[in-house]
Parts: structure tokens; sequence; C-alpha cells
């Protein structure tokens, strides 16, 4: 198989799954996503990047974020400030991690792009839930310019990452889980968080447990350094343009204060 059609299949599974998901009765899935992530490590596959720290955080991660925006829609979390926190720092965590790791692997570019989106996240207070038919939904206005600056800064992130000494290994990967919560949100931004928390889930416990095809594909082909270069300076680009229209947010409301 391709890489090129396994993209193709691991979309459509994925798209399945986050929709199926998101359709399932919260408490279900909130339980599930509970223990995903120790079962995932118990089963992990024995490579040492499987095992890294990066990936068992990761695993983690990804499992609290999806629990969070199923259980929000069964629980009065954002109703109140300390449950809309918590989902903003779940969502500022995940990019954290990565940007550390891409600091250690001397990545400063983009890994202060990702600082930068974490330091110009909408606030806590926009994130709220709501009834869509028949079911109940979080939402988190993030913005198309943030969510743009978002995506790229974590393809970058990916394409760029030194795996055993190989580049470009989780590129196709990245694809996958950026690509399907773009398509799943249907044009609603603010339904961004929930489909990339579930895809994410689903992502990096395949990375872990079945790292192999035809579960996983690995992209190193893909690696070129100026195309990298050029990823770099568009994540640092959109992340600055984040930074500048926040800036310009900032001092129109102390203006009309």
């Amino acid at each position: 198989m391709s890489v090129v059609v396994w993209i193709v299949v691991a979309s459509l599974v994925t798209l399945a799954f986050v929709t199926l998901v998101d359709r399932l009765p919260p408490a279900v899935s909130v339980v599930g996503f509970l223990v995903v992530a120790p079962l995932a490590v118990m089963f992990r596959s024995t490579g040492a990047d499987q095992a890294s720290v990066f990936s068992l955080l990761k695993m983690f991660a990804v499992s609290i974020g999806a629990a969070y925006v199923q259980g929000a829609k069964v629980t009065r979390l954002t109703e109140h400030p300390a449950g809309r926190a918590a989902g903003f720092a779940i969502l500022a965590a995940n990019i954290l991690e990565a940007v550390v790791a891409e600091a250690a692997q001397g990545g400063w570019i983009n890994a202060a792009a990702g600082l930068l989106l974490v330091l110009t996240q909408a606030r806590p207070g926009t994130i709220d839930t709501a009834t869509e038919g028949a079911r109940r939904a979080l939402r988190y206005p993030l913005g198309a310019l943030w969510l743009a600056a978002y995506v790229v800064w974590n393809f970058t992130f990916l394409y760029a990452r030194d795996s055993h000494g190989v580049r470009g290994s989780y590129a196709a990967l990245a694809v996958v889980h950026l690509g399907v919560p773009l398509v799943a949100m249907g044009g609603r931004s603010e339904r961004f968080i929930t489909f990339r928390a579930l895809a994410l889930t689903l992502a990096v416990g395949v990375r872990l447990v079945a790292p192999f095809p035809p579960f996983l594909m690995l992209s190193s082909g893909w690696y070129r350094p100026a195309v990298a270069s050029v990823l770099q300076g568009l994540s640092a680009a959109l992340a600055l343009a984040v930074a500048a229209r926040a800036w310009r947010l900032r001092g129109a409301v102390s203006a009309s204060a």
C-alpha cells in the first residue's frame, strides 16, 4: 500500500471514528477515553520511539482532552470559570509539550511559533456548550486565523521531527489527524477542538500500539530541508500575524474602555 492510499483510507476511518464518538452517549465515551491511555501504554510497541517519554505523556494528555470535550456535554463544566479554565489549560499543555520537544531538537523558530499560539489562545471564557439538534456540543471559537496558524505549526513540528535520525516519518499521519477535524467541523471553527481531540487520541494510540503497516505508514521519504525551511517560515509568519491581531484587538478594547 502506498502512503497516499494509506492517507485516504486512514482519513476515512478516522472521520468515521470521530463522527461515531461524537454521536455516542458522552458518558460512554468519557469512560472509554479515561481507560484508553493506560491500556495503550500497557500494550505499547517495544520500539524505542513509541516508548519515549513524549509519546507516553502525549497519550495521557490527548485522552484527558478527549474526555473533557465529551464530558462537557453532560456536565456543567463550561458553566464554571474553573471548568472553562481546565479546557484552556488542556489545549495549552498539549501545545507546550510539542514546543518543549521541538526546542530540545533545536527547532527554535517553530517552537517560538507554538509559544505564540499559547499566548494568543482564545480566553477561557469563550468556551461553552450548546444544543445542536438532539445533542450537546462543546464550542471553543479559536478563530480561523489562529486555527490556520495552529495547523501549519503542528504539521511543521511533525514534518521536521527527528525520529531515530530520520525526519518526516510522521508527516503522513499529521495529514490525517489535522485534515480530518477540518473536514468534520463542517465550516464551524468552534467545533474544531472537539474533532481534533478525538482524532489525535486515535492517532497517538495507533502510534503507540501498532506503529507498523497497515495501521501506520511512515513517510520519511517526504522530508526535504528546503520544504522544512518554507514551512518554518510560514508557521512563524502566521503566528506573528495572530499575535499582531491579538495586540490590535487588545488596543481597541483598551481604547474603548
